[in-house]
């Protein structure tokens, strides 16, 4: 199985990560979308984002959507999700 690595903090280059609230709101909005898409409601969506999920390390897709390299993350487990693949 793939371990995951997402820092809150910094990115794998070692650059801290803007948490400014543009780059935040952009990166929350693109990831509630692909959730609605992948869960299929807006309910769905939410109770998902709000629980810690096994493929991001028993984080809540929520908290690590805050910078880019969390975003990305979450964003890729979604499309595992949508697609099938969890391995």
């Amino acid at each position: 199985m793939q371990r995951l690595e997402v820092s809150a903090d910094v990115g794998p280059d070692g650059v801290e990560l803007t948490r400014g609230g543009d780059l935040m709101s952009g990166n929350l909005e693109a990831v509630r979308k692909l959730a609605k898409e992948v869960l299929g409601s807006v309910e769905a969506s939410e109770e998902w984002l709000n629980t810690e999920a096994m493929g991001l390390e028993f984080r809540k897709p929520i908290e690590l959507a805050s910078t880019n390299t969390g975003a990305e993350a979450v964003k890729t487990l979604l499309q595992r999700m949508k697609f099938g693949v969890y391995a």
